[in-house]
């Protein structure tokens, strides 16, 4: 690596891991421990460096800071923020805003055919930040789904690297170069002839078409072939692979017209075209507002609340300080000493003909914020410990107490509220009030309906003003500034000092209460198409397979009454919605990589005979006496019990231990039939020890089961947890890290 290897004045960088790789850069997970945040830092390749002379390298690194410089011409919210750009260790760097997330590529990879709102609401969003980037002279001419970051919900736009600048003197190409990638490439790239906005939008109908209809439209066996039948070939219309309405139908095709004058003639156009009522036609501006997934929407109308928004002071230096001090001022009453999850039970419940609880509840020393029969935010208030570890380390009983949202402010304010409790997804920050005029940019921003935080910052002081589609809710101020906004409204004088802003996007983060709760019984039919479990190659017959995972039933009555858009984001969100779709999609493929399919059989080649799946429910046992609970069970069309599943924010080495006698004492409830081959234990985070305790559950001692080892080296099984001499299990950890699983294998022998 060139870059260097400890931070300096011209590099604050230090370098933790790397991230990924292409032909000719990558990017490395790097933070800036000045100012103690994440970034990502992009460079070339040392070895492409290494093999050119050093004109072509100076020339291939110009063309490399070409990225930081058109994205640093955007200042729209879609595109990632550019924090430095220039040349350390003579290696050209880019050093940009951390994206939590996944990319759109794994996102179609794991789930397409996407639904179609999904779908277009992703692609309204990318013409968005297109209509910006052209009304900027740039044209990005590498739009793919690799390039494209799902970051809390919606679509982030990276790699300007060859994008064209109309006034920019850099080296753009080499003569009949074709930087972008083939698939996505319109007819005018390949033909080398000078490219306009059209180009990506050609994309965005590829991207389109791709995310409805999980194919891409034009294929081909070799690049040359794909080149070839992309100027040749006419595409299919996605009505071929799945239903979809006639125009968004019509304006994917139009978008994939072989001349670019047959196209749509900007992104705006074309965002009306498939946006229908969401374009600017209407008057409202796509920046800013919430995709599907991060926008939760329920069928209970709000209460109406002051168009001002109220004000209030309380104490507090920290974001999470002015959350609890100011639920701590509303209406409250003891319920006593109880079990956290009875409590649950009963503030969560959404009754059809009454209001469901909207507030808080505090259980022992934690906080937890509640609405519409979901938790949106939980805090330790002795540690500042924040989401699911929270709930995992409550204790059996402990004193609650509860307290209510008031009558004049609306439910929503609670999720943002507990937004405040996690890091920011600020879309802008530290911006000088003193020079930004922030009276108009909060008029823009109630103009675009957006939801989110605005945040003040002053020495020790802090504040708050929450906004959810455009109206201000509520605007917390901790004490000891140096006027009163409660009888000063801050638009008076916020400009006459310099104050430090934040515009914060609001963060939907479930507890995972929410899902066991909401999702408690719910079956998934899985079909996999064209696949043949006879085959003798069973992991490419796996991998060729087009699951199909559908919401088959409910066991929860109050799921009817919940909407449809609910759902379809507790589906998306959920983690273990996503580990069913990984284990079927990605799993055998992953252990065949590293040459080890066979020696996880019972977990791996069962993935094949899944055809059922259930989240959050308990199996009864064949005796009649007693149950299993999991957070995933799957079947096979015969009710066979195939893997069992179960997630937590922290895996402990008693943790693994309890879940590992739970499958045991399941399986041996099973054993005539053979129940339970795998069992995957997911964790946020495996803390010191469990590799020690997976080791000791998975392999027995010399002398006292030199039987079982016997067994093993002749099986060659891996994670194996045996009951008695021919039964067992795989037992595998995984971790669930930025939307992706990651399984932890035991090394080899």
């Amino acid at each position: 690596m060139l870059l260097p290897d400890e931070p300096s004045s011209s590099f604050p960088y230090r370098i933790e891991d790397k991230i990924g790789e292409g032909s000719m850069g990558a990017v490395f997970f790097a933070r800036d421990e000045k100012l103690d945040r994440k970034v990502a830092i992009k460079t070339l390749r040392q070895e492409v460096i290494s093999a050119l002379s050093k004109d072509a390298a100076e020339k291939i690194s110009q063309r490399f800071l070409q990225e930081a410089r058109a994205a640093a011409r955007l200042s729209h919210p879609g595109v990632a923020s550019i924090y430095q750009m220039g040349v350390a260790n003579d290696a050209a760097f880019i050093a940009m805003e951390w994206l939590e997330g996944e990319t759109l590529r794994d996102r179609i990879d794991d789930q397409a055919p996407l639904p179609v709102e999904e779908a277009r609401d992703i692609a309204l969003e990318l013409l968005d930040i297109l209509e910006d980037a052209h009304d900027n002279g740039i044209v990005h001419r590498d739009l793919k789904p690799a390039n494209i970051i799902v970051s809390d919900g919606t679509p982030r736009l990276t790699d300007f690297g060859v994008a064209h600048v109309g006034d920019s003197e850099l080296i753009q190409t080499q003569a009949g170069a074709i930087l972008g990638t083939p698939a996505y490439a319109s007819p005018e790239q390949i033909r080398d002839d000078e490219i306009d906005p059209r180009a990506d939008l050609y994309a965005v109908g590829v991207l389109l078409f791709e995310m409805v209809t999980g194919h891409l439209p034009i294929k081909g066996d070799n690049v040359a072939s794909i080149l070839n039948n992309i100027l040749e070939t006419t595409p299919p219309r996605p009505g071929e692979f799945v239903d979809l309405p006639s125009p968004l139908e019509s304006s994917i095709m139009r978008a994939l017209r072989k001349e670019r004058s047959d196209r749509f003639n900007s992104a705006e156009h074309m965002a009306v075209r498939i946006g229908g009522e969401k374009s600017r036609l209407d008057g409202r501006d796509l920046r800013g507002t919430e995709t599907p997934r991060e926008s939760i929407e329920f069928a209970r109308t709000t209460l109406p609340v002051d168009e001002q928004g109220e004000t209030i002071v309380v104490e507090g230096e920290t974001s999470r300080e002015l959350v609890v001090d100011t639920v701590h001022q509303w209406e409250s009453r003891e319920l006593g000493t109880q079990s956290p999850e009875a409590l649950f039970e009963k503030v969560l419940d959404t009754p059809i003909h009454a209001e469901p609880f909207a507030g808080a509840v505090d259980i022992g020393s934690s906080l937890f914020l509640i609405g519409e029969g979901l938790v949106f935010g939980a805090i330790d208030l002795d540690t500042g410990e924040t989401g699911d570890r929270v709930y995992e380390s409550l204790p059996d009983r402990a004193p609650t107490r509860l307290y209510a949202l008031p009558d004049e402010l609306s439910s929503r304010l609670i999720m943002n509220l507990a937004s405040v409790l996690y890091p920011p997804n600020r879309l802008h920050s530290d911006l000088d009030t003193s020079f930004t005029d922030i009276n108009q940019l909060v008029d823009r921003l109630c103009e675009e309906e957006f939801s989110g935080i605005i945040t003040f910052e002053d020495d020790n002081r802090l504040a708050h003003l929450f906004l959810h589609r455009g109206t201000l809710e509520l605007e917390i101020f901790s004490d000891g500034w140096a006027v009163d906004p409660r009888d000063h409204p801050w638009p008076e004088w916020i400009h006459d000092r310099s104050v430090k802003a934040h515009v914060e996007k609001r963060r939907t983060i479930l507890l995972s209460i929410s899902y066991e709760m909401e999702l408690e019984g719910q079956v998934f039919s899985v079909e996999p198409h064209d696949l043949s479990l006879n085959d003798s190659e069973a992991v490419d017959t796996l991998e060729r397979a087009n699951w199909t995972i559908d919401p088959a039933d409910s066991r929860r009555p109050q799921s009817a009454e919940r909407s449809s858009v609910l759902l379809r984001n507790l589906y998306a969100s959920d983690r273990m919605c996503k580990c069913l779709r990984w284990m079927l999609r990605k799993l055998p493929g992953f252990l065949d990589e590293r040459d080890r399919f066979e020696e996880w059989k019972y977990l791996s080649q069962w993935v094949g005979a899944v055809r059922r799946a259930h989240l959050y429910d308990r199996l009864p046992r064949p005796s009649g006496t007693g149950s299993d609970s999991f957070d995933l069970i799957t079947f096979d069309d015969e009710d066979k019990v195939l893997h069992v599943a179960d997630r937590y924010a922290e895996v402990t080495p008693i943790r693994l231990k309890q879940f590992a006698d739970k499958v045991t004492e399941a399986k041996e409830a099973r054993l005539e039939t053979g129940d339970i081959g795998g069992a995957f234990i997911l964790g946020s985070t495996f803390v010191s020890g469990c590799n020690e305790a997976y080791h000791d559950l998975t392999a027995q001692g010399e002398e006292e089961s030199w039987l079982f080892n016997l067994q093993d080296s002749m099986t060659g099984y891996e994670g194996f947890v045996r009951i008695g001499t021919r039964r067992g299990f795989h037992l595998m950890m995984v971790d669930v890290q930025n939307e992706g699983f990651h399984p932890r294998l035991p090394p080899l022998n």
